[in-house]
This record gives C-alpha cells, sequence and structure tokens, in this order.
C-alpha cells in the first residue's frame, strides 16, 4: 500500500483549499448576465430644424491657448478636488473663448442659442443615460468631452466628478511611430476640448470638478460614487474590462455604459469584440456588443442589468458643416 508522507498530505489539502476557495470566488462572481433577444427600441427626438448658433469663429491652431502637457501632478494625483486646485484650473481658462475650444457636443445657451458641435444629445439626455435617477447622486463621468451630460446631470441634482485625461497621463494611442510626438499633439486636441468644458462650466456657473489623470489608475482620493457613467469612452480604450474593473471599486450603485451599437449586429447574445481602428484617428480601438459589455459587468458585482436601444445624432467626421445623422446606440445600466 502506498504511504503519504507528511508534506504530500500537506500539499494535497493545500490544493483542496485552493480549490474550494477558488469555487468560492466563481460563485461569488455569479452567472452570467440575462441577455435580452433585442433590447427595446426608447424613442428619442430629431435635432431641431433651424436653432439659432452663435456665431463662433475658430481661431487658428497656433493661436489657441491650451494648458501644457505633460505637466507635474502630485502624486497619487491627490488633491484635484480641493476647491484651491479646481479655482487654479478654472483661473488658468479663465479668458478662453468659444474659439479656444473644440466643440464635442452641441450645446444650447442660457439665451436659447447653440453652439455646434459634433454630436447633438440635447433633449435625449435621459435615454442616453438609460433613465437614472440622478437628484442627490454623486456620479463620476469617465470622458465628459465638452461637457454636455457633466451640465446635465448637475442641473438634474447631481454632483458631478468629471475625468479625462491629462497632467501626465495620455489617452490610449493606436499604432507606432514617434508616440511620444503624436502624444503631444493628441494630447493638445484635448486639451481644446477641455477647454470648452472649462468654458461652460463658467457660462453655466457650474459646480461640477474636473479631475485627470488614468482611466486604469484613478486617483486615489475621490472617495465613493452612487454612479459611474461610461458614455461612448469604452470603444477608444485600450483596456475595456480594466477601467470598468477600476469604476467599480468605487461605485456603490449604477454602472452606465452607452456605446455604438457593432454595424451588422443581428444576435445580441454575441460577445463580440472587433479591433477597429480608424484612419486618421489614433484612439478608436473597438466594436463592443452590449453582450460582451454585459458579461463584463456581470463578473464585476453588477448582475442586475437593464439594456436599451436609441439613436443619437452626430455630424459624420465631426464635420459641424454637415447635417445630423442618426447612430444606434445602446445603454447598460448594471447594478449590484
Amino acid at each position: 500500500m502506498a504511504t503519504v508522507t507528511r508534506s504530500s498530505s500537506y500539499l494535497l489539502t493545500a490544493r483542496r483549499k485552493s480549490a474550494g476557495a477558488l469555487r468560492r470566488i466563481a460563485r461569488r462572481v455569479g452567472p452570467a448576465a440575462e441577455l435580452p433577444e433585442r433590447p427595446p427600441l426608447v424613442a428619442t427626438s430629431q435635432p431641431l430644424a433651424a436653432p439659432r448658433y452663435r456665431a463662433v469663429t475658430p481661431k487658428p491652431e497656433d493661436e489657441r491657448t491650451v494648458p501644457p502637457w505633460p505637466a507635474p501632478i502630485a502624486a497619487g494625483r491627490r488633491g484635484q478636488l480641493d476647491h484651491e486646485f479646481q479655482a487654479r484650473q478654472a483661473a488658468r481658462r479663465a479668458d478662453i473663448e468659444p474659439g479656444d475650444c473644440e466643440w464635442y457636443h452641441e450645446v444650447t445657451l442660457r439665451d436659447g442659442e447653440r453652439i455646434a458641435g459634433a454630436w447633438d444629445l440635447n433633449g435625449n439626455e435621459t435615454q442616453y443615460l438609460g433613465g437614472i435617477d440622478l437628484p442627490g447622486t454623486r456620479v463620476l463621468e469617465m470622458g465628459p468631452a465638452s461637457g454636455h451630460l457633466t451640465f446635465h446631470m448637475e442641473r438634474c441634482g447631481a454632483t458631478v466628478v468629471a475625468l479625462d485625461a491629462g497632467f501626465d497621463a495620455s489617452i490610449d494611442m493606436v499604432g507606432a511611430g514617434d508616440i511620444e510626438a503624436d502624444e503631444v499633439k493628441v494630447m493638445r486636441f484635448i486639451g481644446q476640448v477641455q477647454n470648452s468644458w472649462w468654458w461652460l462650466k463658467r457660462h453655466y456657473d457650474g459646480g461640477a470638478k474636473a479631475v485627470y489623470g488614468s482611466i486604469y489608475d484613478l486617483p486615489d482620493d475621490l472617495g465613493r460614487f452612487d454612479t459611474t457613467v461610461f458614455a461612448a469612452i469604452l470603444l477608444h480604450l485600450r483596456d475595456p474590462y480594466l477601467a470598468l474593473q477600476r469604476a467599480a471599486r468605487i461605485t456603490d450603485g449604477a454602472v452606465v455604459v452607452t456605446d455604438v451599437v457593432p454595424p451588422g449586429l443581428t444576435d445580441w447574445h454575441e460577445s463580440r469584440v472587433v479591433f477597429h481602428p480608424v484612419e486618421g484617428n489614433r484612439n478608436s480601438w473597438w466594436q463592443l456588443s452590449p453582450a460582451l459589455i454585459q458579461r463584463m459587468l456581470a463578473t464585476l458585482y453588477l448582475p442586475n442589468q437593464t439594456v436599451t436601444r436609441h439613436f443619437q445624432y452626430t455630424r459624420p467626421w465631426h464635420d459641424i458643416t454637415r447635417a445630423m445623422e442618426p447612430v444606434e446606440f445602446y445603454t447598460i445600466v448594471a447594478r449590484r
């Protein structure tokens, strides 16, 4: 009869314990999210036929006021929520004008005029955000762009912290070549988009706060949030799962993901990811099916999910001289 030594017995016991721990972890992760045959299409309104636009003359590229990149930031990127830090950021942009800005969002001003932008979400914000309750909540918004959603959520009663690339963190770049030189160029463009956020904050007298850094390594003093919003940002990230994972750690309520429905998607159960770089765009990475994102969120202890479809409107290739065209989106609201 074979004998079992003390050491081999110890190893068997350790392996059984490890296997048991892995099974318990697997149970905690839970089953894959329930996937709908086809989510409901939520009605959205079409853009206004003839809005009143404010005349904006874009400044020449080399004359636009943009904070330098990269720039020094405190260890852990701490202290950005402090009043003094926010005041310094606002002061640096106190003299910017609409012509210093890149307008990702079409925005409606206090007097009813609009500034033309690439995406018109006006009137369709509720559908874009999946109908989440906003009054009295603390929201982390990933990738706020010009800030249309930031200040919409604030007007609805939320306290908003908007995180964007900046200081020592660049956006994720597709391709090779002289990455460092290209990062400086791309981050200068991002700075012009951030100008529009700060200009809107001043125009609306908003209280939202902007913080900067890596979406994969969040400033470590942000605190906790009721809701985190990923507004058409995952397709621009090299590692969308890691970004969701980092956000889920500090979100007590819902994670909201809105993204473009991949063209030709017919099977809503299909977990599909397509590497999809776009010529001339260094930060277009993926086409991501909603079922894929649902399963990712389910593993992050966010199994209670609703999914909707809706149309939003864009000017093709961000050319503000072109008419708006509809694009199909999905929104997933995932809760614990």
